[in-house]
């Protein structure tokens, strides 16, 4: 699902910070994911970490997934 509504959006990472704020999409691990691969993409590695941690704090399922990929 969030890949196919970001890449309408001119900044897609804005967009990503925007949910977040309102608490949209915090509890799925696609949500974080999908986030962290825009931000690889844009080579913005620093937050990747932070987004990843929030993810897990958040307790977002399926925290497999959100391991996996965190590590």
């Amino acid at each position: 699902m969030w890949p196919s509504k970001t890449e309408y959006c001119n900044q897609p990472t804005e967009l990503f910070e925007l949910l977040f704020r309102q608490g949209i999409g915090t509890m799925c691990s696609e949500f974080y994911v999908t986030w962290c691969q825009l931000l690889e993409k844009n080579k913005n590695y620093r937050k990747i970490a932070s987004i990843y941690a929030h993810g897990l704090r958040a307790g977002a399922k399926p925290l497999l997934w959100l391991e996996d990929r965190a590590e």
